[in-house]
């Protein structure tokens, strides 16, 4: 905890700014994981359930 605040006022990076972009980076990766869960759906449809949709 201490080093993380010392390395942060070193490279003067504000620990709001650090937050904001963990927050970003959790978004996005929430992001991916979601789209990749539908394209895993979308690809395990059956040929026989394509036919039923058409």
């Amino acid at each position: 905890m201490i080093a993380g605040k010392v390395i942060l006022t070193a490279i003067e990076i504000p620990l709001t700014a650090f937050q904001i972009a963990g927050g970003i980076v959790l978004f996005v990766f929430a992001l991916a994981m979601i789209l990749a869960e539908n394209c895993r759906e979308t690809r395990n449809i059956s040929h026989s359930e394509k036919q039923a949709f058409e």
